[in-house]
């Protein structure tokens, strides 16, 4: 989970600003669980001891990454999150990649883009009404070649472009929410 920045246009961060009186980040790792992964992890920057002090207890299989180059952009969270995995289980997994304001997704997306995942791609994007979306599910076979790109210089729908990626209809408008301001909520 995607969750480092500093959410200027919410007026704060997005991992812990609440829901319903849950924190986000809280929300965002249930929902991976319940859609099937096996492990969660957050890749939180700005605030990072603060925002933890305020998340509710995590569910098992679930840790926090503090990623210290988050204002680089959302790639070099990418990078530290799946730094952050056990040895092995990026590299010999699926991989799910959700922005933090990903909010109101169903589960059986989740269950979806993974279950789509082979090796037979590199990634699975769900599609809404003709729009990709998130989350996005990546074989484990890419996990070192993403790692290895420029944080700098990389982000992860460019690299897309140039690699073997199934597109799949889903049933969840959700997938194109992109909560940025307060309205958006």
């Amino acid at each position: 989970m995607l969750a480092a920045g500093c959410g200027d246009r919410m007026g704060e961060p997005k991992a812990g600003m609440l829901l319903n009186g849950k924190p986000s980040a809280n929300i965002q790792a249930e929902l991976l669980l319940s859609g099937g992964c096996s492990h969660v992890v957050i890749v939180l920057g700005f605030n990072a001891g603060e925002i933890t002090e305020n998340l509710q207890p995590l569910p098992n299989d679930t840790r926090i990454v503090v990623n210290h180059e988050w204002e680089q952009g959302q790639f070099s969270s990418l990078q530290a999150g799946l730094i952050g995995f056990d040895a092995g289980i990026c590299l010999n997994n699926r991989v799910v990649v959700l922005p933090v304001d990903t909010l109101g997704l169903n589960p059986t997306t989740i269950s979806t883009v993974l279950s789509v995942c082979d090796n037979d791609c590199d990634a699975v994007v769900p599609v809404f009404a003709g729009k990709s979306g998130h989350p996005v599910a990546l074989s484990g076979k890419i996990c070192n070649y993403l790692l290895n790109q420029d944080s700098k210089k990389s982000r992860l729908d460019w690299l897309l472009r140039e690699m073997n990626v199934k597109y799949v209809e889903v049933d969840d408008e959700a997938v194109l929410n992109n909560a940025n301001r307060p309205e958006d909520l």
